[in-house]
Formats: structure tokens, sequence, C-alpha cells
């Protein structure tokens, strides 16, 4: 992937795009590279690429806001109070990426926040 950008939250978009359709298969659960010859990894595998592990965060995050009682993502026993939620191979892979021109994914709180405002299928709370 190339692309000429100084704006960081340019360059993870494009990185996200180009990441999605990498057609390794990987277990969702433990995060092991599928080899037929080991398989299976763990008690409880699940086999999926990285567009599908995607889409099933996203999944997730929608019903974790079903169960949220406002915005601001509270449950109904107000300790769960989560920003982002995405694949941890993605996060790995973002930051590694990253780390190559001298940043981190996420610096601070605020870059966080900034994240969950750009990519708003990754933000848990419906408002930010």
């Amino acid at each position: 992937m190339l692309i000429k950008t100084n704006d960081k939250f340019e360059a993870i978009h494009a990185f996200i795009n180009t990441w999605l359709k990498d057609k390794q298969i990987y277990c969702g659960n433990c995060d092991t590279d599928y080899n037929e010859a080991t398989f299976p990894c763990c008690e409880e595998p699940v086999l999926e690429t990285n567009s599908g592990h995607t889409k099933a965060i996203i999944e997730a995050i929608k019903d974790l806001k079903k169960d949220q009682i406002n915005e601001f993502a509270s449950n109904k026993e107000k300790n769960f109070r989560s920003t982002v939620k995405i694949p941890k191979r993605l996060y790995w892979d973002l930051d590694k990426y990253l780390g190559n021109y001298g940043y981190k994914l996420f610096d601070n709180e605020e870059d966080m926040l900034k994240f969950a405002k750009k990519f708003p299928q990754f933000s848990v709370p419906e408002r930010i």
C-alpha cells in the first residue's frame, strides 16, 4: 500500500481498506494462523478472515448498543464504558504500521475519541 498523506486518520482509513482484503484464514478466538496440520488450534476455534472477523465485531457492537441505557455506552449495572472495539489483529497491525512512521494508534484518550468519530462502525457509544 502506498499513500502520501500527513493525516494519520487518512492513512488509517487506507490501511484498513487494504487490510480487509487480506484472505489469510486464522482463528478468531486465539488469533492463530490457520494450518491444516495443527488444526484445531484451541478449544473453540472460529476460522475467519479479516473481513469476516471485522463484520462479526461490528455486529457485536450493534448488540452491545441494544443493552446500553444511554448514548454514552453505560449499561444497566453502570460498569461498562468502552469507547472502541476493533479486532485484535487490526489493532496490532495498525499499531505496527503506524509505528514505522513514529506514531502509535492511540497516543492518548483524545486519539481514541478521534478514532471513534472517524470510524463510527468501531465506536461503542452512540455519542462521543
